[in-house]
């Protein structure tokens, strides 16, 4: 028998799997609605300020600093080169919104009670991950459903799914975590473009219009220290 069993729809754009033996609570369901719900405007509101920018060229305003600390612009480069790179992060909001606003089928991790031939403690502390099969497709979106009942607010949990989303429908790499300052600094734009962390935390603070990072998240209640 699969680790994974047994399927739930929770809402019209929301499928859920998880363990027989380890079914969500009616609380922690409630989480993962809003989480998702609140992913998918997430990705709505950056793709219409992308879109002001890119398409209508607004001026930069508040975006110049958010896409400078989590794609590394802001350097050495030309306007030619940050017109293009803004392109394609308008490009990559909106593959990402469409994908998260088309509906969501989400698998447990389930991290605590993993059986050894499911993974076992390979996946203890995992917050999320991309089941990576038949390249250079890859498989749905697994968060831990335990994070809903923890520390995680439904913003929190946005934040793993945009995240994985990222690995799943743009093929991103996990470069550097944002909670990894010198290592999150030291990137090239580049390798910023390509990086999970880069867009979720982008995805937030286009959405909320200041810098969102792993240091904010935690102060405003959204995730603890033990995230990942």
């Amino acid at each position: 028998m699969p680790h994974t069993n047994k399927k739930e729809l929770l809402s019209a754009r929301l499928l859920i799997k998880y363990a027989s033996d380890n079914v969500p609570t009616k609380a922690e369901k409630k989480i993962l609605i809003e989480a998702a719900s609140e992913a998918a405007s997430i990705m709505r509101s950056a793709v219409w300020k992308m879109d002001r920018l890119v398409l209508f060229n607004r001026p930069e305003s508040y975006l110049s600093p958010i896409v400078d600390e989590h794609f590394r612009m802001g350097g050495s480069e030309t306007k030619k080169e940050r017109t293009r790179h803004l392109a394609k992060v308008r490009s990559g909001m909106l593959t990402l919104s469409f994908q998260l606003n088309t509906g969501l089928y989400l698998i447990d991790v389930d991290s605590e009670r993993r059986p050894p031939d499911a993974g076992g403690d390979d996946f203890k502390g995992t917050r999320g991950y991309v089941t990576n099969y038949r390249p250079p497709e890859r498989g749905p979106i697994h968060p831990d459903f335990d994070l809903a009942g923890r520390s995680y607010s439904p913003r929190g949990l946005a934040r793993i799914i945009i995240h994985e989303a990222s690995h799943r429908f743009q093929f991103t790499r996990d470069k550097a975590y944002n909670y990894n300052r010198p290592k999150f600094e030291a990137m090239t734009v580049d390798d910023a473009l390509n990086n999970a962390d880069s867009w979720a935390y982008a995805a937030l603070s286009i959405d909320s219009k200041s810098v969102e990072s792993s240091a904010t998240m935690v102060a405003n209640g959204h995730h603890g220290q033990d995230h990942s």
